[in-house]
């Protein structure tokens, strides 16, 4: 799977965790919809769309910018993610 990587991504609003494949040809804003869209259908709408999401490394605390694609950024396999609204 050379276009996708694995992560991890927390999302505390729910409480869960979920280990993932996203592509790496997608901007970070993309990505956040999909995963915000995926998460509400499984949650059984537990988590509410906010379309406000930001993507933050778990590690470092800093915030990925949205219109740069997941390749320009430094999310690798193994990265682990908090999705907050």
């Amino acid at each position: 799977m050379k276009n996708k990587v694995l992560v991890n991504i927390n999302i505390p609003e729910i409480d869960q965790d979920f280990d993932l494949y996203i592509p790496l040809n997608k901007t970070v804003n993309t990505i956040i919809d999909l995963l915000e869209k995926t998460i509400n259908l499984n949650s059984r709408e537990k988590y509410l769309l906010s379309r406000k999401g930001i993507l933050i490394d778990y590690d470092s605390g800093i915030k990925y910018n949205g219109e740069n694609l997941i390749k320009e950024t430094d999310i690798r396999n193994g990265s682990r993610l908090i999705l907050l609204t």
